[in-house]
Formats: structure tokens, sequence, C-alpha cells
């Protein structure tokens, strides 16, 4: 178990400081406030947002997951509900800082942690 939560830590502060340090162009919703996705998800016009995270894990899955797929186990709702939890703690973020943190959540689970979401339900 603590080999399990140094592993967390471990790829946590990798990826925020990867993330802090390299500036990089957003494109398309990925660019859109967490707090337009909470409206949006309580409107029902989601699916573009929807459509970009799952396109940022697809190009995560082609370009740097050594497996098949970093979401396995995990339906497109399941990712939705997860950005949900995200996106109320952090409505000022973009969705693809929420994203990135989801990445973050399926690695862990990945070794041998559970898909929690620290953020909400």
């Amino acid at each position: 178990m603590k080999r399990l939560l140094f592993c967390i830590a471990l790829v946590s502060l990798v990826m925020r400081a990867d993330a802090a340090t390299k500036a990089f162009m957003v494109h398309g919703e990925g660019a859109v406030s967490c707090g337009a996705w909470a409206a949006d998800r309580r409107e029902g016009h989601w699916y573009p947002e929807s459509a970009w995270i799952l396109g940022y894990l697809t190009a995560y899955n082609r370009y740097v997951w050594k497996k098949t797929d970093i979401a396995e186990g995990t339906d497109s709702d399941g990712i939705a509900a997860w950005m949900d939890g995200y996106c109320v703690a952090h409505p000022l973020d973009t969705i693809a800082d929420g994203a990135q943190q989801l990445i973050v959540a399926l690695i862990a689970r990945s070794l041998g942690g559970r898909l929690q979401n620290e953020y909400g339900p």
C-alpha cells in the first residue's frame, strides 16, 4: 500500500512539474473552463467537451501509454462522472487540466489502485 501511494504521488508530481514547465497550446474544447463543463452537463450540451477528452485519452494511448488503453475498464460515462467531480472542485481550471489529472488517476489505478475521484462523488 505504501508503494502504491508513493507511485501515485510520484506520478502526480512528475506530471504536474512537466505541465508547469512545458508551455503548449490547447486547441478546441480543451480550453473551455470546468465551470462551463459543469453548466453544459446540467443542460445536456456537453458532447463537444466529452469528445475532446476522449480524443485526449486516445492521443495518450497512441503516443505515450505502453499498453492498449489507459482507460481500460472505464467507459465514457465513468470518465464524464470523474470530470464532473474535478470540475465542481476546480471551476476555473480548463478541461485540459482536468483531463491531465484524469490521466494521473488512471495511471494510479493501473498501478494497483482504484479509479478514485478525490474531488467528488
